[in-house]
């Protein structure tokens, strides 16, 4: 048996005997192995009846053959009698030579909670190669997802790998945030042979969310109904808990819901009923300006807050009428004094 690394060359010497009765002239050949791999010097020996010969085998792989055990034979022909051959076998084991190259596209890439990219490995060795992937960044923010996990490439192939890094969290602040990473390609049982290569996930902050109430004003007596429409452009779905106040906490804010989870890139509609904790009794106009804060659960930047007016109107003033309007008497007269209240709340009056 001979063991071979491609492109190294191994000598044979192959001992032939004429065990006939008359000169004969023996002629060797090779077959099991591809054209080129081996050679025979000299090709025929011409032996005496019980006389020993030798001829070299010479068998040299090319760079390129591709690792295994391939049995092939020697086989010595008679030129006297052509039906007289003899065969010896031999077993040629191509040694694994395991030598690929990285390469990740894009290097660097972008996005709120995820990126993708892709894993090539050029395997430029002479056996398949099965190759375990990992991930991972000095300050563990990230996972890493491979399709497939492990990656089978064949003898100067070329094989690729999807991979995904996403962020395990919101980012904090409003700033771009880089992570750099590595990634670890192993070959199969031969850890000492892992290669790794570096790549850049740019977490950008997420679009941030808005708010939209219609209608911006509402005139009643008592209260007010609101559309309030969130809308959440990012690329995860984010909780927000509402809340609504005023500078005199003059009115009541209700939210139907007041707990709201927005899915990514879509908006939640809420009804919102403000309600006056009291009725204008006074003849102007009462407004009353709130502000509506959302404020996301679980961490993250808070929604630029949305104001909007709720109006009490104004309250007309007391009717007086007299009944009759004028009388004549030469004693006391009577009056009917009426006094309307057009007022939604009770009025004390002092008559003078």
């Amino acid at each position: 048996q001979l063991a071979l690394s491609p492109g190294e060359t191994a000598t044979v010497t192959i001992t032939v005997t004429n065990l006939g009765r008359i000169v004969d002239t023996v002629q060797l050949e090779i077959y099991g192995l591809p054209a080129g791999w081996t050679s025979v010097s000299p090709a025929t020996v011409t032996l005496q009846p019980g006389e020993v010969g030798q001829t070299t085998l010479a068998v040299n792989p090319p760079a390129a053959a591709v690792a295994g055990a391939t049995t092939f034979f020697v086989r010595a022909r008679s030129w006297v009698e052509a039906a007289e051959i003899t065969e010896a076998a031999l077993t040629l084991a191509i040694r694994a030579q395991v030598r690929f190259s990285l390469k990740l596209e894009p290097p660097q890439a972008s996005g709120e909670r995820q990126a993708a990219y892709e894993l090539r490995v050029a395997n430029e060795g002479n056996a398949p190669l099965a190759l375990a992937l990992a991930g991972k960044d000095d300050a563990r923010s990230c996972s890493y997802v491979f399709q497939p996990a492990v990656l089978t490439v064949a003898p100067q192939s070329e094989g690729k790998a999807r991979v995904v890094v996403q962020a395990a969290g919101p980012l904090p602040g409003n700033q771009p945030q880089p992570v750099f990473f590595t990634l670890a390609v192993t070959p199969e049982g031969q850890p000492a042979l892992a290669q790794q290569i570096a790549g850049q996930f740019m977490r950008l902050p997420a679009p941030p969310a808005t708010m939209d109430l219609r209608p911006r004003a509402f005139t009643d007596s008592r209260q007010g109904v609101y559309a309030l429409r969130v809308n959440n452009p990012g690329a995860v779905e984010v909780t927000f808990a509402l809340s609504a106040s005023d500078p005199d906490n003059a009115c009541l804010y209700m939210f139907d819901p007041a707990l709201i989870h927005a899915p990514a890139g879509q908006g939640v509609d809420v009804r919102l009923t403000v309600r006056a904790r009291e009725l204008n009794a006074a003849n102007a106009a009462r407004e009353v300006q709130f502000t509506i804060a959302a404020n996301p659960v679980g961490g993250g930047p808070a929604l630029a807050p949305l104001t909007g007016k709720f109006v009490q109107p104004a309250n007309p003033n007391l009717v007086l009428s007299l009944n009759p309007p004028q009388m004549s008497a030469v004693g006391p007269a009577q009056f009917a004094l009426t006094v309307q209240n057009p007022k939604p709340v009770p009025v004390t009056v002092a008559l003078q």
